[in-house]
């Protein structure tokens, strides 16, 4: 899992993401920049294992390079993942650049992975906190002073604060998933610029520990409400993690 947020504000994109990769049991690998840049002003990040990562980022850049457009090559991907959407591999990936309406923000899974029956495209003008896409009451709150930079730690914290395993392993225990640093991507019409706003004091062959800073926690729940899938199976992705695990703890009582 990767921790990763995009914002629409205006004419512009920014993204957040942490700078760490690690093995199934939360063992830090090395620290980078997850955000990708691709041709027509785009960028990419990718969650999950690391080589199928790298190889998705690949293919996908040589997919952009080739189209003649940020609207054609979007669909050429998904007509890549309607194809292949029964790929033994879960690939996940986000997509932020500018169609022929301005901003938008692609997400793409496939599965057999945890509860996702199959697989989905979900866009939005506004942007994605995690797995969901953010809804308008938080997108104002967030973004009200037109840069996601004066909060990127206040939220990106809370993510880290979250115990969680990449949606990739079906096993072991929940660990922090967040680590390494804070990046952060503008992207325009024209032009996309990437610096690194903030680092954590983790280390390579370590398990990424959590230490919180003193400043007080935003609602997470609150600002997750409203998933919405928009293409794709009918399938419990739209429910939070929470919502999953009150919906398995209900059953096991009922049992």
């Amino acid at each position: 899992m990767t921790g990763f947020m995009t914002a629409v504000i205006g004419n512009k994109i920014e993204v957040l993401a942490d700078r760490a990769t690690y093995d199934s049991d939360g063992i830090v690998l090395s620290f980078g920049c997850k955000i990708r840049r691709l041709p027509h002003a785009g960028v990419m990040m990718t969650r999950g294992l690391v080589a199928w990562a790298e190889e998705l980022e690949q293919e996908v850049s040589s997919l952009f390079s080739a189209a003649r457009s940020f609207d054609e090559a979007v669909h050429q991907l998904e007509r890549r993942f309607e194809t292949e959407a029964s790929w033994d591999e879960p690939i996940e990936a986000t997509i932020c650049g500018f169609d022929a309406a301005g901003p938008i923000v692609l997400h793409f899974l496939t599965a057999p992975v945890m509860d996702f029956a199959s697989w989905s495209i979900r866009s939005t003008r506004l942007g994605t906190m995690d797995f969901k896409l953010m809804p308008p009451d938080a997108h104002s709150r967030i973004c009200g002073s037109g840069t996601l930079a004066d909060k990127a730690v206040f939220l990106m914290e809370e993510l880290r604060s979250s115990p969680g395993k990449s949606i990739t392993w079906e096993g072991g225990a929940d660990h922090v998933v967040v680590g390494g640093g804070i990046d952060l991507a503008t992207l325009t019409p024209t032009d996309v610029s990437v610096r690194t706003l903030h680092t954590w004091p983790d280390r390579i062959g370590e398990a990424l520990v959590n230490r919180p800073s003193q400043s007080h926690k935003p609602s997470w729940v609150a600002y997750n409400k409203g998933a919405a899938v928009i293409r794709g199976s009918s399938s419990p992705q739209a429910q939070s993690r929470q919502q999953r695990r009150a919906m398995a703890r209900k059953m096991a009582r009922a049992s």
